[in-house]
């Protein structure tokens, strides 16, 4: 056998790889041993990791066989990395097969878990590297599963979520998860940090650096579009994600909180995707609203259909001003069910919609949340009764 077919990339989904990279994973890699063909290695690196260079040397892989195939070892530690690793052996009518599987992470990754998920991956595939996405794919809808089977009741609120500690929750409430995000468009040379933490350990965020630390990283992960990976900067854990305009989003998220990347990955692209559309710099409420919106209706309804135009409404809630096209008495004598049912209230304040006053000042005035007005101008503006104005600066 040559040595270019002993080494093969495991394949693994771009929507699997931001769970892997959450638990502090660097590199995964199967080891195969057949008594008649030696050693095959199968090897997919998230990052750089000195195991995953050592795995690249054939003499390696003869002795992780010696090191491994025949004991009970769990877990390996280095000075810079932890290394996961679990065994199945299957006899054959001629030879002998026995798999090993690593999951090489970072020094802080949670072992217990990553234990757990290596005997669970390695039961599961086989020793065949082809069954390795699906049994990952499994693995996380079961945690998905879990999110969803469990109640939390804190301060006098009940959170659908997996409860991890005292101070952490895997839940649906994205947004409640992030200190704040940043935007960085390379193709208009901006970055927008009116979302981000101005200061980090009592010191102020010197942008610039941070910037150039993200695009470093970035090129050095080799991150691919709608991917997205963990970085860790002056005890900040930041979770980029990859615009295909080639803008990248970076969330702040909060210690000890617990990403759900069944929904985060919909919740970025949907967000994102609109946010560079408009034309503009974006109003701060209306992109905090906006936030909290994807948080109700991805995490609660992931099939369901985000309509962008009103992402961007909201987003330029606050210089966008909606006024109707026909007079109020004319809208109150439609016979539309759905006006009577879902926007009763909306017809007490049809004077709002005069094109005087902005979408997120309605909202106030009527003291309800801004994507309800949202949705209403839509229901008003899809009849051709209402039209949205945007105020030029």
């Amino acid at each position: 056998m040559d040595l270019e077919d002993k080494y093969n990339e495991l394949q693994v989904s771009p929507f699997n790889i931001p769970f892997l990279r959450d638990l502090g994973i660097k590199a995964v890699a199967i080891v195969n041993f057949d008594i008649l063909y030696g050693p095959v290695c199968y090897l997919k690196e998230l990052s750089n990791s000195s195991f995953s260079e050592k795995l690249k040397k054939v003499d390696t892989l003869a002795e992780l066989y010696t090191g491994f195939a025949r004991t009970e070892i769990d877990v390996i530690t280095t000075l810079d990395e932890k290394v996961i690793v679990s065994s199945y052996t299957e006899k054959l009518e001629t030879s002998e097969v026995t798999s090993l599987l690593f999951l090489v992470c970072v020094l802080s990754a949670d072992t217990e878990k990553l234990v757990q998920y290596c005997r669970s991956l390695t039961k599961r595939i086989r020793g065949d590297p082809e069954r390795f996405n699906s049994a990952l794919s499994f693995i996380i809808e079961q945690e998905r599963k879990k999110s969803h089977a469990l109640i939390i009741e804190r301060n006098g609120t009940r959170i659908k979520g997996l409860n991890i500690n005292d101070e952490s929750i895997v839940s649906g409430n994205e947004f409640l998860n992030f200190n704040g995000f940043l935007f960085i468009d390379y193709n208009r040379a901006e970055v927008d940090g009116r979302f981000f933490p101005k200061r980090i350990n009592e010191k102020k965020v010197d942008f610039r650096a941070l910037v150039k630390f993200i695009d470093t990283q970035k090129n050095e992960a080799e991150l691919s579009f709608g991917e997205l990976i963990t970085l860790y900067y002056k005890g900040l854990e930041l979770l980029i994600y990859l615009h295909n305009s080639g803008a990248i989003m970076v969330g702040t998220k909060k210690m000890r909180s617990r990403i759900n990347y069944n929904f985060i990955n919909k919740w970025f692209f949907n967000f994102f995707d609109v946010y560079l559309d408009v034309h503009g710099i974006p109003e701060e409420k209306g992109t905090l609203e906006t936030l909290k919106y994807l948080d109700r209706e991805i995490s609660g309804e992931p099939k369901r259909f985000i309509i962008s135009e009103l992402i961007d409404l909201m987003i330029n809630s606050e210089k966008s001003t909606p006024e109707l096209l026909v007079k109020p008495s004319s809208i109150k004598k439609r016979g539309w069910i759905s006006l009577r049912t879902e926007y009763e209230l909306f017809l007490e304040y049809l004077e709002l919609f005069d094109g005087s006053l902005s979408i997120y000042k309605i909202s106030q005035e009527m003291s309800v949340p801004l994507s309800k007005v949202v949705e209403f101008i839509i229901f008003l503006k899809s009849r051709n009764l209402l039209e949205v104005y945007k105020k030029k600066r």
